[in-house]
């Protein structure tokens, strides 16, 4: 029970498992732990579960896709991001027992119990920003509707839980989860708690007497929603309140998330084996209808499918109906599966790896094949595999950790293929050669880089190459076609080759690049004609606007190249 609780306490306070470095810790363990029972066995467990085998394969799917990926060096650190749920469900397939499964279980609501008095105690002290962002409550995770789940998830275990942890205890660990929910400001979730403690209390009710215990369950329930409020309130959350009256189909929250499922699915379309771990990020850009920016698409499914491909997506969609169909005669896990499966239609929930290793765990996994090592060489070779992870995993864990702290020059040196960090030093970079530098690295790997791309611009109108300029330039502009400061720079680029060329007596390639000129109004064009009439909602309006100068200079260039009058 202590292992496991120390387990999890780790896992909390690693923001729950987001960033590569904390999940290459993890792995790390895992395969240890992993490689310690293959040698004490002389055997492994795989899960038969459909969605714990989809799950568990994410790594390596990582790995394939770099061959194809948006960004093949970032493809790669997915390998190291996804790790702990190979690992995990591996060492989960091996307790025949389920006594570790156990703990886990029962340990987690004193754990997120605990993490969540941490972070509201943390309102009174110089550590509060750590613990809410924009005055709500995040938690460990840093993000509040994502901590809100794991939350929910706590508050459902300790309701089922009332004959292991007593009534007492029940009722204070619910109005911490409660305060927590309420503070997160996380509308969904907090109707999805309601919904469950419903669920709940209907079948509570079937168990005492009509009347005087349904009394007793509505007076607690109200009670512990009273005392939340009233813990949120202490600690200063209790602004967030607002936000459940401010429901709108307008919001911009609700309409950035339309348009990240309808541009997802469009991506999709061009790129059915998926665009790799972060593409979606990168490529948003070029094929977005509205002017918004995000890491994750806001929908997990729909996510597995722009980072491992369509037939992943189904693949898991149809293992989770499975489990969810697999669960419904007992109460608590096929209400966790099914409150966990709604809101990571609309989040990101799972970025967060301790959310998915806690939730398989739900999944009854009695069935497992039983691979024999009968022979030393195939014991080496599982061991040796683990050590190989444990080895990628230092190397590419460094990496992250030392891009986490801000060191982003040795973060690249550690990864060249580190994207993040490229760019932060060519945003930071004093001399135009470290630029370049980080630049001809990301365009390496990636396409659609604006950063990168502009600075490969640069570089090439001060060699003289206004062939690659204009490349370069034209790309960058695809890649964010709203960023008006990109049309700007590419406009620049070609009044200069224009100009230098003009000097030079080449009057044809001066006519070549007035024609560039001249059709950015026609990427403009198509930009405004191809935006979603909603995404005047986002807060980012689809405006693409530029200075008078750039205006002047597309029209000249018009009139001169003869494509308007």
């Amino acid at each position: 029970m202590q292992s496991a609780f120390f387990f999890l306490l780790f896992c909390g306070l690693g923001h729950g498992l987001f960033y590569e470095w904390t999940c290459g810790l993890v792995g790390i363990v895992l395969a240890i732990f992993w490689i310690y029972g293959v040698r004490k066995r002389g055997s492994f467990s795989v899960p038969k579960a459909p969605l714990l085998l989809g799950m568990g394969s994410l790594p390596l799917l990582a790995l394939v896709t770099a061959f194809f990926a948006i960004d093949k060096g970032m493809a790669v650190m997915g390998a190291v991001k996804f790790l702990p749920l190979l690992g995990w469900f591996l060492l989960m397939a091996m307790d025949e027992k389920g006594c570790w499964k156990k703990c886990i279980l029962y340990g987690l609501p004193y754990v997120s119990g605990a993490l969540t008095l941490l972070g509201m105690a943390a309102w009174f002290t110089p550590w509060r920003e750590y613990f809410f962002i924009q005055n709500r409550f995040s938690g460990t995770f840093q993000y509040a509707n994502s901590y809100a789940l794991f939350l929910l998830v706590s508050l459902l275990l300790t309701l089922y839980g009332v004959e292991f942890y007593g009534k007492p205890m029940v009722a204070a660990l619910a109005v911490v989860f409660a305060s927590g929910i309420l503070a997160t400001g996380c509308r969904t979730v907090a109707v999805l708690a309601v919904f469950s403690a419903l669920v709940w209390a209907i079948g509570q009710g079937r168990k005492v007497k009509p009347g005087k215990g349904l009394v007793k369950i509505a007076v607690g329930g109200l009670g512990i929603i009273g005392l939340g409020l009233l813990v949120i309130g202490v600690t200063g959350g209790f602004g967030q309140i607002s936000r459940f009256t401010e429901i709108s189909l307008t919001s911009s929250s609700l309409v950035a998330r339309i348009l990240y499922i309808k541009d997802g699915i469009g991506m999709l379309t061009t790129h059915p084996l998926g665009l790799g771990y972060r593409g979606f990020q990168f490529y948003q850009g070029a094929v977005q209808t509205g002017n918004y920016q995000a890491t994750y698409a806001h929908n997990e499914l729909l996510q597995s499918g722009l980072d491992f491909g369509i037939p992943m997506m189904i693949f898991l969609g149809a293992a989770y109906l499975l489990a969810l169909y697999g669960e419904r005669k007992n109460q608590r896990n096929f209400m966790v599966l099914l409150v966990c499966g709604i809101h990571s239609l609309v989040d990101w929930d799972f970025q967060f790896l301790l959310l998915p290793m806690v939730l398989t765990l739900f999944v009854s996994n009695d069935s497992r094949w039983e691979i024999n090592l009968k022979h030393s060489l195939m014991r080496v070779c599982a061991v040796a595999v683990g050590i190989a992870i444990c080895v990628g995993s230092i190397w590419l864990g460094t990496a992250s950790f030392l891009e986490f702290v801000h060191d982003f020059d040795k973060a690249a040196k550690v990864y060249p293929g580190l994207t993040t960090s490229q760019m932060q030093r060519i945003n930071l970079a004093q001399e135009d050669s470290a630029r370049y530098q980080a630049a001809e690295q990301i365009a390496k790997q990636n396409d659609y880089c604006t950063i990168a791309l502009q600075a490969m611009a640069e570089r090439a109108a001060s060699q003289g190459d206004f062939a690659g300029m204009a490349q370069f330039g034209k790309q960058a502009v695809i890649s964010s076609r709203y960023n008006s400061q990109g049309y700007e720079i590419y406009l620049y680029l070609l009044s200069y080759a224009a100009q230098t060329c003009s000097e030079q007596g080449q009057s044809q390639q001066v006519y070549h690049y007035l024609e560039k000129a001249a059709a950015v109004a026609e990427m403009i064009e198509e930009v405004e004609q191809t935006t979603s009439p909603y995404a005047v909602y986002l807060h980012e309006k689809p405006e693409i606007r530029l200075g008078d100068q750039y205006e002047t200079y597309m029209k000249e260039a018009a009139v001169l190249t003869g494509r308007k009058g």
